[in-house]
């Protein structure tokens, strides 16, 4: 029960990494407020939650929209009187790569806003509450591409090296509030939208099986993988840790793992 009697709020909570944090938060003793821009999913997140036993409710979030961020954590403050806990996971890449320094202007913007600017929109309002009580709990979600990119990713790399340093800086500005930010790098994740990249690719199985090679667990990371790293790290037993980036990813970025 390492979040008993905690609220949290996760962004991108529909699937993924977000829905794994969002039921083991609960498992947990959380109160979990998820959030999306997929309504049906979202849902289903809080059903499969309350199957479980934990509590959960869904609230429709576009992180890229300002004024809804403001009204929807407003909203969540007046009916849960605080946020302990703040999970950034929304975000997302082109499933084409095709995100290179050839793309638009209008395609890194979008990029830049899913996967950076709506960190500091979130974080912006949750900590209001926070700095109020003097206490709380971010977890951003970066990824290894922030320092170890992948071709056709500009963007989206140059998105989750601003979160690292987004997550670094904030860390001073927060220590005075005793709230505490840090941010998890996950490696190769099955996750839908890793999914469906990798299912557009021309031996999809080929390219899988040859990315396990490269890490040294030999094995594709699961939701779950990231979820115990992201709860850890909201709760109080890692009360001394800020400003920390934690690296999942099974030895992938340590370098050339030994041949099987």
């Amino acid at each position: 029960m390492k979040l008993e009697n905690k609220i949290g709020l996760v962004t991108g909570g529909a699937s993924g990494i977000g829905r794994a944090t969002s039921a083991l938060a609960a498992r947990e003793g959380a109160t979990v407020i998820v959030t999306d821009i997929d309504d049906a999913k979202g849902k289903q997140t809080v059903e499969l939650v309350a199957q479980s036993g934990g509590k959960a409710s869904y609230r429709h979030m576009d992180v890229t929209k300002e004024d809804e961020v403001r009204e929807r954590v407003a909203e969540i403050v007046r009916e849960y009187g605080r946020i302990d806990f703040l999970h950034n996971n929304a975000g997302g890449w082109k499933t084409d790569m095709s995100d290179t320094p050839k793309s638009s202007v209008q395609l890194w913007s979008q990029l830049m806003d899913l996967n950076l600017t709506s960190v500091f929109i979130v974080t912006k309002y949750v900590i209001e509450n926070m700095c109020e009580h003097k206490a709380g709990s971010i977890v951003n979600a970066s990824s290894i591409n922030g320092f170890y990119p992948n071709p056709g990713c500009v963007a989206y790399s140059t998105a989750k090296a601003g979160v690292i340093g987004f997550t670094k800086a904030m860390a001073l500005e927060l220590a005075p509030y005793n709230i505490r930010i840090n941010a998890v790098c996950p490696g190769e994740i099955r996750t839908p939208i890793w999914n469906d990249t990798f299912s557009l690719l021309p031996n999809p199985a080929k390219a899988v099986e040859s990315l396990r090679r490269m890490i040294p667990l030999r094995r594709i990371g699961e939701p779950e993988d990231i979820a115990r790293s992201v709860v850890w790290l909201a709760s109080d037993e890692a009360s001394y840790i800020t400003g920390t980036i934690l690296v999942v990813d099974g030895g992938r970025t340590v370098g050339v793992p030994i041949e099987e």
